[in-house]
């Protein structure tokens, strides 16, 4: 919503915080959290081709420091998730 209504660039941050913060209940777990800018997106692409290209290069990032951490990830979590970006 801030990128349409704002019309400005964003950047993009990608973590590994996942491998260290669980979900449920207040346990972190041991190690280092990393949260690294990505490249800027630019303002004026439609939503739709925003929300993809965000999704992919925060993503495909995550992925990488999460197994940079030690973190297994299987198939199924490299792949694109398909999403809902017509909102």
């Amino acid at each position: 919503m801030l990128y349409k209504e704002l019309g400005q660039d964003v950047v993009p941050a990608a973590t590994n915080v996942g491998v260290f913060w669980k979900r449920q209940g207040i346990y972190r777990g041991r190690g280092t959290a990393v949260v690294e800018f990505l490249p800027r997106i630019e303002a004026g692409r439609g939503l739709k081709v925003f929300m993809k290209d965000l999704e992919a290069s925060v993503e495909a990032r995550s992925n990488q420091l999460m197994i940079d951490a030690g973190f297994e990830i299987s198939a199924d979590q490299l792949r694109p998730a398909e999403s809902d970006t017509s909102q």
